[in-house]
């Protein structure tokens, strides 16, 4: 068998959902929820998982940073889908770390302890955050590799453009992707 011969695994399938709470002076209360959504997994998925084969330096600690953008206005309600060679946002507006990064319970869907082939990365947008709020946004992705806090840096994992959504600074989003191997 030559080199030739072999064939490149199959990248993970991914899904994107969200849930909004509002802060009122009751409390806080969810008000939406959207997904599970399937998303892109683009070709620097391929890059990111060899290099976290491999324990290489950048590499280590996988999915760094979750990058949301404002998008093209023009795209109006129905943002076209990305491709799988995209590898930056078209307007990125901020970047937050994840909050949590789990395996994910294959029969409840609940994080777990025990590993499975699906995983689970959070991250949300809070409430009262200027670099936020009053803004819509169109698009979110996940970065690995060299990421940094300065937007577009790193590689791009994967990437979705769902509704656009409305942040007020009363709303807090949660996300989370998961990831099925």
């Amino acid at each position: 068998m030559t080199f030739s011969t072999f064939s490149k695994l199959k990248k993970p399938e991914a899904y994107w959902s969200y849930k909004v709470y509002e802060k009122t002076d009751g409390g806080i209360k969810l008000i939406n929820k959207v997904g599970p959504v399937k998303n892109v997994v683009v070709e620097n998925y391929e890059v990111v998982a060899c290099g976290m084969l491999l324990g290489s330096g950048v590499f280590n600690g996988g999915v760094k940073y979750a990058e949301v953008g404002t998008g093209d206005v023009g795209w109006g309600v129905t943002p076209p889908a990305p491709s799988i060679s995209t590898t930056a946002l078209t307007a990125p507006l901020t970047r937050r770390l994840p909050f949590s990064k789990s395996f994910v319970d294959l029969v409840t869907l609940e994080p777990t302890d025990t590993q499975t082939s699906r995983i689970r990365i959070s991250f949300m947008l809070n409430f009262f955050e200027p670099d936020v709020d009053g803004q819509i946004i169109r698009e979110y992705a996940l970065f690995g590799g060299d990421a940094s806090s300065t937007l577009s840096t790193g590689h791009m994992i994967n990437v979705i453009r769902p509704t656009p959504l409305p942040k007020e600074a009363f709303f807090r989003i949660v996300y989370e992707v998961d990831f099925l191997f």
